[in-house]
């Protein structure tokens, strides 16, 4: 099997996109013998905040959500209506700071309420970018060792936990800078651009893992960063990819793994084919959609027990102004990046058990104090 297909099984999946312009990307019919062919399909309105592309090590949210909502147009008209009238604005299109805002705390309260309208129609995924790049670390390059050995990271969960170890110990292992400077060399060369400055070589990369995997003061820290080291091959396959086929999906964008989940998580709650509506997003081209749900829908025998297939239809892009299903969802998205990151910084914050009955339950979390206010769970016990 080749590396390249099992690289974009896990990004799409996210291991461990005046009258509406529509851009309608519709894929062949996969259904074939599962048994889905005349099912009514869903429609799903989407919507994300703190996209910053694959700038992760360098981005100024340290939280991603992508937001989904299950609402035909008039009922989430209605919503919106109804969030006006409660917090009042000119803008001609409401956003979630004006809902975040002191002015729309009633608001706010009633959206998210266990009676409001979001109620059971409603999903949150978050992404912490920090956990995030961690993860990438491990999915990208370490998991290919690994998995050249004929050793399975996925199975119990591996994988994660080997992210969590180096999310959590590597600062301390080998202090804040190395870290620091290991993550960011990491960002650059797996990005499929970089936009400032030149992007890192393979060869600055592995001299950056050789210099910190000497001077790791932590075991377990030390244990990954030596299976990193091996894999020098398998990030100048990833190079060679990059200049092959620039439309391959981005690797570091978290909008990539976070629409897989969000696709997944109302299949398995619906038991139904998915369509998307989904607000412009730069990243989701054509030729990108079309390999996503091809992906998804496909995914690779020793995944699927994992990541079983998942039945979509189509991705729409529209322009948020004309759909309020898409507004609620932002809505839904900027109050959920917010109120996380609050949890995040402080451990606790008065108004982020709100979204409790929104978060996914595999979101990309591992700080313990923030995930229990934000679920009511630990983070390790997933």
């Amino acid at each position: 099997m080749k590396a390249s297909g099992r690289a974009s099984h896990r990004i799409a999946n996210g291991s461990y996109g005046a009258p509406v312009e529509r851009a309608v990307i519709v894929p062949r019919v996969f259904y074939g013998n599962m048994g889905w062919v005349g099912t009514k399909e869903i429609e799903i309105a989407c919507d994300e905040s703190g996209s910053e592309g694959e700038n992760v090590t360098g981005a100024s949210h340290r939280v991603f959500v992508h937001a989904s909502v299950d609402f035909t147009v008039d009922e989430a008209a209605s919503v919106m209506g109804e969030v006006r009238r409660l917090a009042p604005s000119q803008a001609p299109e409401y956003k979630s700071d004006q809902l975040m805002s002191p002015a729309g705390r009633e608001a706010l309260a009633w959206l998210l309420s266990p009676n409001g309208p979001l109620a059971g129609r409603a999903h949150a995924y978050l992404v912490d970018k920090d956990y995030f790049i961690v993860g990438k670390v491990v999915d990208l390059l370490v998991e290919e060792v690994t998995h050249a050995a004929d050793v399975d990271l996925y199975a119990d969960r591996q994988a994660r936990a080997f992210a969590w170890t180096l999310h959590r110990q590597g600062a301390r292992a080998l202090g804040l800078a190395e870290w620091s400077s290991l993550l960011g060399a990491f960002n650059s060369l797996m990005r499929a651009k970089q936009r400032r400055g030149l992007k890192t070589t393979v060869d600055e990369f592995f001299d950056i893992v050789d210099r910190v995997r000497l001077h790791s003061r932590r075991r377990n820290v030390s244990e990954v960063l030596d299976l990193l080291w091996r894999a020098k091959p398998h990030a100048d396959d990833f190079q060679a990819r990059l200049m092959d086929d620039p439309d391959q999906l981005p690797a570091l964008d978290p909008l990539i793994a976070s629409l897989g989940q969000t696709v997944r998580w109302w299949h398995e709650e619906k038991q139904r084919p998915v369509r998307i509506v989904h607000d412009r997003q730069a990243a989701l081209t054509p030729v990108r959609v079309a390999k996503f749900i091809e992906t998804i829908a496909h995914p690779f025998p020793e995944f699927a027990r994992f990541t079983p297939p998942t039945h979509i239809t189509a991705i729409d892009q529209v322009d948020s102004k004309y759909d309020p299903r898409v507004q609620v969802a932002d809505l839904l998205a900027g109050a959920s990046r917010e109120l996380a990151s609050d949890a995040l910084a402080s451990g606790h914050d008065n108004r982020s058990f709100q979204l409790r009955p929104f978060v996914d339950g595999e979101s990309l979390w591992s700080d313990d104090a923030s995930w229990r206010t934000l679920t009511g769970r630990d983070a390790l016990g997933r």
